[in-house]
C-alpha cells in the first residue's frame, strides 16, 4: 500500500471517530433532558389522574345522594299507599259494619221467628229443634243425589233456609 492510501484511511478513521464522539457527547446532554421531560410529564400525569379521581369522586357522590333521595322518595310514596289503603280498607270496615247492624237489627226479628234444626247424625236429625213447625210449602229435605237421567235442581227455596235440608 502506498503511504498516501495509509493517510486517506487514518483520516477517514479520525473523522469517523470524530463524529462517533460529537453525537455520543451531543446524547450525553440531551439525556437530562429527557429525563426532566419525563418527570414534568409524570407530574402533569399526576395531576391529570389526580383530577380525573376528584372528578369521578364528585360525580359518585352525585349519585349516591340521589339513589338515597329515590329511596326516600319510594319509601314515601309506599307509606302513602299503606296509609290510603288502610283507610279506604277502614272505610268499607265502617261501611260493612253498619250496613249488617242494619241487617242484624232486621234479621233479629226474622230469626226468632225461624225454626231451628239441630246438626247431628242421631235419626232425629231431620227433625225440628224448636217448638214451631215448618211452613206448609217447605219441604223437609231435597234429594240432591247423583242420578241416570235428568239433573235434579238442588235448590233450596226462597224462604227454607233453615227449615229444608240437602241430603246428599
Amino acid at each position: 500500500m502506498n503511504e498516501t492510501e495509509k493517510k486517506k484511511i487514518f483520516i477517514a478513521r479520525v473523522i469517523i471517530g470524530s463524529v462517533a464522539f460529537i453525537i455520543l457527547i451531543l446524547w450525553a446532554f440531551n439525556l437530562k433532558n429527557v429525563w426532566q421531560d419525563s418527570r414534568n410529564n409524570n407530574q402533569a400525569s399526576s395531576t391529570a389522574w389526580s383530577s380525573l379521581k376528584d372528578d369521578l369522586g364528585r360525580t359518585l357522590g352525585e349519585a349516591q345522594v340521589k339513589l338515597n333521595q329515590i329511596k326516600g322518595d319510594k319509601a314515601a310514596a309506599e307509606k302513602k299507599a299503606g296509609d290510603e289503603f288502610l283507610s279506604g280498607l277502614l272505610e268499607e270496615a265502617v261501611k260493612n259494619a253498619s250496613s249488617s247492624a242494619l241487617t242484624a237489627t232486621s234479621s233479629a226479628a226474622v230469626a226468632t221467628s225461624s225454626p231451628i234444626f239441630s246438626a247431628t247424625s242421631t235419626p232425629s236429625a231431620g227433625k225440628i229443634a224448636s217448638s214451631t213447625k215448618p211452613t206448609a210449602n217447605c219441604p223437609q229435605y231435597i234429594d240432591c243425589m247423583p242420578t241416570i237421567g235428568a239433573a235434579k235442581p238442588c235448590v233450596v227455596p226462597s224462604g227454607c233456609e233453615g227449615i229444608t235440608l240437602i241430603a246428599y
